[in-house]
């Protein structure tokens, strides 16, 4: 398998090339990745809205390959947070595959990777994404998780879940993330809007493995880091209070 790297040409100036040509074309010759990066001759342009089949960065602006190549500095995966929208982060691909919604396989989230930074720091290329979709007005009306518009709420999983009122939930499940497990951001999302819907009364939620970027990063997220009592180890603590009536 191949490497390619191609440049922006005359072919996209003068609309005889699209970028799903270079992509038919990637997919065809095996390549394992490649780099759509402007040309400054032709001045910058506007990328088409499209997956990527195969693995692929695109940079339509000539200003953002002259800052890519004039600083020298790069952000670790760690540094990486919510108040900004722009970071630069060097990494190796580790694992890719298509992600797909477990609940409706029809619908694909795209490729997803994992990736390794300098510091051999791993994260899911899907992070920022869910991290996204999670903020959303859809994802933070209090509710029941099985009439949730949240593409993040678990809905299939035994009905008593969703009707007992708990007192304490652990999220330590299910095996995170591979091509074959689909991770706990969906886990961690759904126990606390169960938390959340509770008629009256907190809920402890304890969550395991946050040394872990993506249960570090969504329990804080989701379980609200206000609401975190305690660490110990890999095991978080966090106690909920109902929202009920304030969806």
């Amino acid at each position: 398998m191949a490497q390619e790297c191609v440049t922006f040409s005359a072919g996209f100036y003068n609309q005889t090339s699209t970028v799903t040509a270079i992509i038919d074309t990637a997919k065809a010759l095996e390549f394992m990745g490649f780099t759509f990066v402007e040309n400054p001759t032709y001045g910058d342009f506007l990328a088409q809205p499209i997956p990527f089949s195969v693995p692929g960065i695109m940079i339509p602006k000539i200003a953002d390959i002259l800052n890519n190549i004039m600083t020298g500095k790069f952000n670790f995966f760690d540094e990486v947070n919510d108040k900004s929208d722009s970071w630069k982060v060097r990494a190796r691909i580790s694992r890719m595959w298509e992600a797909v919604n477990l609940q409706d396989k029809t619908q694909s989230y795209g490729l997803h990777m994992l990736l390794l930074d300098e510091k051999n720091l791993i994260t899911s290329s899907m992070i920022v994404k869910l991290m996204k979709i999670g903020k959303g007005e859809e994802c933070r009306v209090v509710t029941d998780p099985r009439s949730s518009k949240c593409q993040l709420a678990l809905k299939t999983i035994p009905n008593e879940v969703y009707e007992i009122e708990w007192d304490l939930i652990m999220v330590d499940a299910p095996t995170g993330f591979h091509e074959n497990a689909p991770g706990r951001m969906s886990a961690i999302y759904t126990a606390g809007m169960i938390a959340r819907n509770k008629e009256d009364g907190e809920t402890d939620v304890f969550v395991h493995d946050v040394d872990r970027l993506v249960e570090d990063k969504f329990s804080k997220a989701f379980l609200c880091e206000r609401y975190m009592r305690i660490q110990e180890g890999r095991l978080r603590h966090f106690t909920i209070p109902s929202q009920r009536h304030f969806g």
